[in-house]
């Protein structure tokens, strides 16, 4: 063989060893990588079958967190569904509770009367405090029910409930409760848009007899004491008045009279200046000539009309230096230098007193007028009728030395025991509460006479 064929058979058995080591390491490769394996088996490692693999706890890991997720999912969805629902219901709710709130809040105004009362003019005071009315002159003076009383521009809410009480000497205290749903429209124009009348206001008479012990009383023509009521004292007082008023007793009558009505009135006793009541068990005058003129002046009304009705006036005020005048003329006071000086009343001092002018006595059965003055707030005036003093009975056995007038036989009557009676009655003012409605009512008319824009009505 040649050199050149020998040549040529090496170059292709190297060719051949070459292509055969080629196609080993490429053999090596695809097992290596898994290759030589059908598609489906790639990637995948030889395993017992008997035991799970890693991609089936993941496939099941995976799964359990996808439907974890979705239930998580759910029920967050399903609470965020409940808050909003719930908040949705909480703000319905609030709002509801504000317009109910702002509804029963809603300040809304009335006007209320009395018309007429049994015994006529009733005093009236609302929630226990006494009510005032102002006159024309610009004064105030209690409420009372006449015959067409008005309280105006009352504040009335939803919750509002209004307790009337009425009052007067000799009859039982009567209230009267006013609530909401109580008030009518008024349907007038230019009115408040809610009213009540109380047509007529009746207290009830109280009939229990003046004095405990009243059937140890002396009957008059047989008649017993205990017949003799409260009611029937306040009803024949004036009747009583006029029946003595004609009767002109002896000396010993006048001074046994004196004696009685000193002990029942020691205001009256006091008002006597330089008067010895000793003086009245003696055969002395009774009026003597050195006496004072004041003095003189009230033993004489005193004599001449033992068996009159006299009274006290008590004077209760909230302001320093009240001034008082009675009977159209400042009450005037002897001072300890001797001086005369007008009355002025202090707080929690209060004032009585039973005699004015020139040694007057208060008869209660007149028409008396009294005025009350302050510094910085309106006057307060006031009438007192007979029917108005209050009756303190002694007791019985008092009872029994109190001498009885003489009166006509076709007058005698269980009624008439009047001078059994210790007349007193209390007026007390409170000017501030007198201010305060001034201003509120100040306040009212600068509001009705301010124009209404749409600004000022915002702010009020």
């Amino acid at each position: 063989m040649s050199e050149n064929t020998e040549q040529s058979q090496e170059t292709i058995h190297n060719e051949v060893f070459s292509l055969e080591k080629t196609a080993a390491d490429h053999e090596a490769i695809r097992e290596a990588f898994g290759l030589n394996k059908p598609a489906e088996k790639r990637g995948m490692y030889e395993q017992d079958a008997r035991k799970p693999g890693f991609r089936q706890f993941a496939v099941l890991f995976i799964t359990l967190a996808v439907v974890g997720a979705s239930i998580a999912a759910w029920f967050g969805f399903e609470y965020l569904l409940e808050k909003e629902e719930e908040a949705r219901f909480i703000a319905e709710h609030d709002r509801k509770l504000a317009e109910e709130e702002a509804r029963r809040n809603r300040i809304e105004y009335a006007d209320i009367a009395f018309l007429d009362s049994m015994p006529p003019a009733v005093s009236i005071a609302m929630d226990d405090k006494p009510l005032y009315a102002r006159s024309k002159d610009g004064s105030y003076t209690e409420l009372r029910a006449r015959e067409s009383t008005w309280i105006q521009n009352l504040p009335i809410k939803e919750d509002t409930i209004l307790i009337f009480s009425f009052a007067a000497e000799g009859f039982k205290p009567l209230s009267r409760t006013v609530a909401y749903y109580d008030w009518f429209p008024s349907n007038k124009p230019g009115k408040n848009p809610l009213e009540k009348a109380f047509k007529k206001i009746v207290l009830e008479p109280d009939v229990s007899p003046r004095i405990t012990g009243c059937e140890q009383l002396p009957p008059i023509l047989e008649t017993s004491g205990c017949e003799w009521t409260v009611v029937r004292e306040i009803a024949f007082r004036e009747r009583y008045a006029e029946a003595v008023k004609s009767l002109v007793p002896t000396e010993d009558q006048q001074r046994a009279s004196l004696k009685s009505i000193f002990s029942r009135n020691p205001l009256l006793a006091q008002a006597a200046n330089g008067f010895d009541i000793a003086t009245l068990d003696t055969g002395a005058p009774i009026i003597a000539p050195e006496l004072p003129d004041a003095t003189k002046s009230l033993l004489k009304t005193l004599t001449e009309h033992p068996y009159g009705l006299y009274g006290a006036i008590t004077i209760e005020t909230d302001m320093p230096d009240t001034r008082v005048f009675f009977m159209s003329e400042p009450l005037m006071v002897v001072k300890s230098s001797g001086n005369m000086a007008q009355v002025k009343v202090q707080p929690n001092e209060p004032y009585t007193f039973a005699v004015y002018g020139q040694g007057k006595p208060i008869e209660i059965t007149q028409l008396l007028s009294l005025r009350l003055e302050a510094n910085d707030v309106p006057n307060y005036v006031t009438e007192i009728a007979p029917h108005q003093w209050h009756c303190e009975v002694p007791d019985i056995n008092t009872a029994l030395q109190i001498p009885a007038p003489e009166i006509p036989p076709e007058l005698n009557r269980p009624e008439y025991r009047h001078q059994l009676c210790t007349y007193s009655i209390k007026i007390s003012v409170k000017f501030q509460e007198i201010k305060k409605i001034e201003e509120d009512a100040a306040k009212q008319r600068e509001k009705a006479a301010k124009p209404q824009t749409k600004e000022n009505a915002a702010t009020e």
